[in-house]
């Protein structure tokens, strides 16, 4: 009986978390300006080559995608399933799929937007 109250506090807890995140992506999602870009951070830069190489034909690459932030600032958009694992970046003008780039891969960084870095914090849980 312990087990299971720990259990469902857990599964509540996450559950909390996942709808909080989700609507802080559906609140920048909704944003009309373009959000700065701050980069990607250099160890998730690194799995992203690799997922290029392995799947040429699904993603933009990376360093393309990159060019395209800098240039345009970026917006946030929800995946077909809407869950906290469904959350994504691309270039502010952007409405191609291959363009996404998981929310969470964004570096962090001192004066970034505020809601962008709980939205990648958040995401990394």
């Amino acid at each position: 009986m312990e087990h299971s109250r720990i259990s469902l506090s857990s599964e509540q807890e996450r559950d909390r978390h996942n709808e909080m995140t989700v609507r802080l992506a559906e609140s920048l999602s909704q944003r009309v300006e373009p959000i700065p870009f701050t980069g990607i951070d250099p160890t998730e830069y690194e799995l992203l080559k690799e997922d290029e190489a392995n799947l040429p034909d699904l993603l933009t690459p990376i360093d393309e995608r990159i060019q395209r932030f800098k240039e345009q600032g970026l917006k946030v958009v929800l995946g077909e399933h809407g869950d906290s694992k469904d959350i994504y970046v691309v270039p502010a003008l952007s409405s191609n799929k291959k363009d996404r780039t998981l929310a969470r891969h964004l570096q962090i960084v001192d004066g970034m937007d505020e809601e962008l870095r709980r939205l990648i914090l958040a995401n990394q849980k």
